[in-house]
């Protein structure tokens, strides 16, 4: 695997946590740079509302998962029983996100399968 390579797998990893969102939307503000446009069709309220669903249940699921609590009483020595309940605290955290992701995209993709006909093509309002 090239260095290349490797350095984008890296950056495309770091970027579902939601440490480094916060911290890149903020330097995106103080610098005054702004996303480039998609040309795509804009998704309608419900949706991005939907779509905004499913990032909270993944960054819930991250918090979960990067739990700094856990990972210390891991690495630290902690013992089985104080081990376990953060595993267990943690643990929670990931099955509510996961769950709100699922929730939010299985909604999403049943407002977008009728929008469309068996065709593929965008009905008319």
């Amino acid at each position: 695997m090239k260095l290349k390579e490797l350095w984008g797998a890296f950056k495309n990893f770091i970027g579902y946590c939601p440490y480094y969102k916060v911290g890149t939307q903020v330097a995106e503000k103080v610098s005054g740079k702004k996303q480039p446009l998609k040309k795509s069709k804009s998704p309608t309220d419900e949706e991005k509302n939907l779509i905004e669903g499913m990032k909270t249940g993944r960054n819930i699921a991250l918090i979960g998962f990067l739990c700094p609590i856990f990972w210390t009483s891991l690495f630290m020595g902690s013992s089985k029983d104080v081990v376990l309940f953060n595993a267990t605290h943690s643990g929670i955290f990931i099955a509510i996100g996961v769950a709100l992701y699922l929730i939010n995209v299985s909604k999403l993709r049943k407002i977008q399968e009728s929008s469309t006909d068996i065709k593929g093509i965008a009905k008319q309002p």
